[in-house]
């Protein structure tokens, strides 16, 4: 069944995507010392038993963090095998050729956690908010 959304709303999510798109890069620049851009390719909205449907059937890495203040809910952050390979690579500094190893998986949970942390910190700046968060999971 869909999620409705009032789409008077829809305006508010987006710049809050937006705002929480460039905190994450501006972590990243301070974290890593590096120029970062964060594309968001896409926004749903699901019920979690639907979670499954929407992704796909392929291999994906995703990190969670559930939010216990407004604006509630479980935030999830989703990264194509691709794309996971790229950020392990870049803070390994080795390659995933071979799989991933528990230090890629390592370095793949830190980005997950200063990505969701960021975000989340960008939401709650743009609305002068404080927003508690449980500790993100990958």
């Amino acid at each position: 069944m869909p999620l409705l959304i009032d789409i008077r709303k829809l305006t508010l999510i987006t710049r809050l995507i937006q705002d929480g798109a460039e905190q994450v890069a501006d972590s990243l620049a301070t974290l890593a010392g590096v120029d970062a851009a964060v594309e968001i390719k896409s926004l749903s909205f699901v019920q979690p038993e639907d979670i499954a449907t929407e992704m796909g059937g392929g291999t994906i890495y995703s990190a969670r963090v559930r939010l216990t203040e407004p604006p509630y809910g479980v935030f999830l952050m989703t990264f194509e095998t691709e794309t996971a390979a790229e950020i392990a690579e870049l803070m390994t500094g080795s390659s995933v050729e071979d799989g991933f190893t528990q230090l890629h998986e390592s370095a793949l949970q830190e980005m997950c956690n200063i990505l969701t942390s960021g975000f989340i910190d960008g939401i709650a700046n743009t609305l002068n908010a404080t927003i508690n968060m449980g500790t993100p999971t990958v």
